[in-house]
């Protein structure tokens, strides 16, 4: 239930994004709709997802409503013609971050496989994996974001020690 719910905070980073955007256009109508429309989608599908899944169903709920109030920003952000959105950004971005979830789980799946259950039960077994997980998804995320271009060479170097990576990735 906790790691479905936890789906939600990035749904909600991007629409505090989003929202942020639409702001310093003047553009609150697109917020409002997208709002109005996620409550509502929150209000008709809570009680009957409650009743199928329980607790978890209220969880999928927030995540689904807040998942439609992402997709009617986005929406309003498209139909404003903003660069950053006439390229693939944003399909390129979840792409990756779903293929190194799926990475991630594979490997922590391997390593309990590998060393067995007692790795997990220990906070240092579980201080190992999320750091091994951490490192693995920093390397994968940046080789794969510089494979895919997900950023143009100016973008990179705007990032705190982006020369570094670039550098280090570049070899």
């Amino acid at each position: 239930m906790l790691s479905v719910y936890m789906l939600s905070i990035v749904f909600a980073t991007l629409i505090m994004i989003y929202n942020s955007i639409l702001q310093s256009l003047n553009a609150f109508r697109g917020t409002l709709v997208g709002l109005a429309v996620g409550v509502l989608v929150k209000l008709v599908i809570t009680e009957r997802s409650v009743v199928f899944m329980g607790a978890a169903g209220a969880s999928w709920a927030t995540v689904i409503a807040l998942a439609v109030m992402t997709y009617m920003l986005t929406r309003e952000l498209r139909s404003l013609h903003l660069e950053v959105y006439q390229g693939n950004l944003v399909g390129k971005l979840v792409g990756l971050c779903i293929l190194m979830v799926v990475g991630l789980r594979i490997l922590i799946g391997l390593l309990h496989a590998f060393f067995g259950p007692a790795l997990m039960m220990s906070r240092l077994g579980a201080l190992l994996i999320s750091g091994i997980g951490v490192a693995t998804g920093v390397i994968f995320f940046v080789s794969m974001a510089l494979r895919w271009r997900l950023l143009t060479l100016r973008e990179w170097l705007m990032l705190p020690m982006a020369d570094k990576w670039l550098r280090f990735f570049s070899k």
